[in-house]
Parts: structure tokens; sequence; C-alpha cells
């Protein structure tokens, strides 16, 4: 599956896919005057869920994929500690500022990514085959 992002709707619509995703590694490096960030995940491809019987018993079988989300255009990047982090907030988050957009990347030990953009500009896209689990 691949995905553009150039406006909000698409990056929540990453970010449902995201959801449950484990977040590998993270990369953020210059790229003509700007930041580019990589992220590299392994996520659940709902998309993909099959039921399967085993015996009297109907088991649903989910495969996992390694995913790529690259984002250019990065003005800057900061981590931070938020004071109210919970289990439910999704992976990623985006909101229009003045001057661009801010992105929210929820990273393990309860750390955030915040990066600011000039603009949306960038892709998701699966880049592993389908496993049966991560």
């Amino acid at each position: 599956m691949e995905r553009t992002v150039t406006v909000v709707t698409d990056v929540k619509d990453v970010s449902d896919f995201l959801n449950g995703a484990c977040l590998e590694q993270i990369q953020v490096a210059p790229l003509g005057g700007t930041l580019q960030f990589t992220a590299e995940l392994t996520r659940a491809m709902m998309e993909r869920q099959t039921v399967v019987r085993q015996g009297w018993r109907r088991k649903v079988k989910t495969p996992w994929t390694k995913c790529q989300l690259v984002l250019r255009g990065v003005r800057d990047a900061t981590v931070c500690q938020p004071s109210d982090h919970s289990s439910d907030t999704p992976l990623l988050c985006c909101d229009a500022i003045k001057g661009g957009y801010r992105m929210t990347i929820q990273v393990p030990q309860g750390l955030q990514l915040v990066l600011n953009l000039e603009h949306l500009d960038g892709e998701f896209s699966d880049v592993g085959s389908p496993t049966e689990a991560p």
C-alpha cells in the first residue's frame, strides 16, 4: 500500500493504519535547507485480516508488515516528555499552525517527537512482505 501525505486528512488516514504499530527506527536528516523525517514501523494489516477455522473454533489472523513514513520540509524537531501521555493517544497527530503544520509522533518510553513543517509533503508505504507475527 502506498499513500501520499499532502493534507491533514492524509495524516489522519495514515494514523488509522498505524493504530497499534511498533516504531522501529527514526531518522531526521538534512535535505536541501530543511530536514527529512523517516520512520520505519511494523504495523498490523487490518485490511488483510482473515478468519481461520481451528476445529470448532474460529480464529482471526492478522498479518504484519514493515512500513515507512517519510516527511520532507521539516523546519525543526523536538523531543519532549508530555505530562498527560495516555495509552489511547494516537501514534501520529497533525495540526495546522500559523506558517505550517505541527506533527506529533508518540515514541517509546512515553516520549513525543514534535516536528514543525512548512507544508505537508511525504509518503507512507508498506516496504515488507506480510508475516504472521511482528
